[in-house]
């Protein structure tokens, strides 16, 4: 009796752990689990008279046998998805970040960022339905609009084509849904500021993002290695800065970064220092008011940090706006020439100087 209890304590913890971890289980693993209960009733009839005679030392002996099978059970479990694992998994997901902007406690529901693992969801359309129930897109005029429906499509076809039922990804579809969702997003916000939801977005942006072979249908602007992109969200409605998100070439596809609430990334520069590490800078140099820079350096094939940023104008005297020159990595003064139609340099002096030092990076 001993023996069928341990054998059953060990298949209740078994299935616990299928539970409490939401694996899923193949038909082949859940026959293993069956036979290895059933092995455990045919151990006990072969072991019944061996037990009358070495009763105490069998019966431990198989008490530590089961407890190194379910230790190793968990400790494959936890080597599945070590804590260095730069995918994220995708049940650690929260759509709960919210941001309050100004004095008006104007409210901005994002969702978590991260580079997820979307391998998980077994059914795509099915997560992002549910998705879609708690966090609305934000459409201007529902009855007239068909923004819904084509997402569901693209989903659709993104579940298809990453389980090799579609031979390509939908990338003008994939394109096509993100400027649709980030129109109404900015037209909604633009005339009803109080509450806005971005949820759904930026979480199709993610998905997409994890499956795309190409960054062109992602984003607006890119660098010349395609590794790292800029899509500004809202801008197919103006051109004022609402969302800038930007895409970085990871192992599997891309991750998506959310720059921040109302902001524009105008340029985004590839550059390279003394020792060719490489960096990218995101930048933005409209105006004193809007002036932006995020500086990101490749330190690794799969690992890219944000080492320094800078959101302060450099101020002298009556200022239009700034012009970056990427070969001597400093900013001028500047204002618009309508003949020519370019900003020319006011000042030789540099209005500021950034510095290319792996982790020491920084703006003067």
């Amino acid at each position: 009796m001993d023996v069928i209890f341990i054998f059953l304590m060990s298949y209740i913890s078994e299935i616990f752990r299928i539970v409490v971890f939401n694996l899923k289980i193949s038909i082949i693993n859940q026959l293993a689990i069956y036979l290895w209960v059933v092995s455990g009733f045919v151990a006990y009839v072969y072991f019944t008279n061996l037990l009358a005679k070495y009763r105490m030392k069998i019966k431990y002996l198989l008490i530590l046998f089961v407890l190194f099978m379910v230790a190793g059970c968990h400790h494959k479990q936890s080597n599945a998805n070590p804590e260095n694992d730069p995918i994220v998994n995708i049940r650690e997901m929260g759509i709960a970040d919210t941001t309050t902007i100004g004095d008006d406690d104007a409210r901005i529901v994002h969702a978590k960022m991260g580079y997820y693992n979307f391998d998980q969801i077994e059914n795509l359309v099915s997560f992002f339905d549910s998705i879609l129930a708690k966090h609305p897109i934000p459409i201007w005029l529902p009855e007239e609009d068909t923004t819904n429906q084509r997402v569901k499509s693209c989903v659709a076809r993104i579940d298809a084509y990453r389980k090799g039922k579609a031979q390509f990804f939908p990338d003008t579809l994939v394109s096509d849904c993100l400027r649709s969702i980030s129109f109404n997003t900015a037209l909604v916000t633009h005339h009803r500021p109080d509450y806005t939801d971005t949820a759904y977005g930026a979480c199709l942006m993610m998905c997409a993002a994890f499956y795309s072979p190409d960054i062109t249908c992602l984003v607006e602007m890119q660098t010349p290695d395609h590794c790292a992109g800029i899509f500004n969200y809202g801008t197919s409605y103006n051109r004022q800065p609402w969302w800038s998100y930007l895409f970085l070439k990871r192992k599997k596809g891309y991750e998506a970064i959310c720059l921040g609430d109302f902001v524009a990334v105008r340029s985004i520069f590839q550059l390279e220092d003394a020792q060719k590490r490489k960096y990218y800078l995101c930048s933005d140099n409209n105006t004193s008011l809007e002036f932006n820079q995020w500086l990101y350096w490749v330190k690794g094939e799969d690992d890219i940090l944000r080492v320094a940023e800078c959101h302060k104008a450099p101020m002298e005297g009556d200022v239009e706006s700034y012009y970056f020159d990427k070969n001597r990595l400093i900013w001028k003064y500047a204002k618009w020439d309508e003949t020519n139609k370019q900003l020319i340099s006011t000042s030789d002096k540099p209005a500021m100087t950034l510095r290319l030092n792996g982790e020491r990076s920084g703006f003067e």
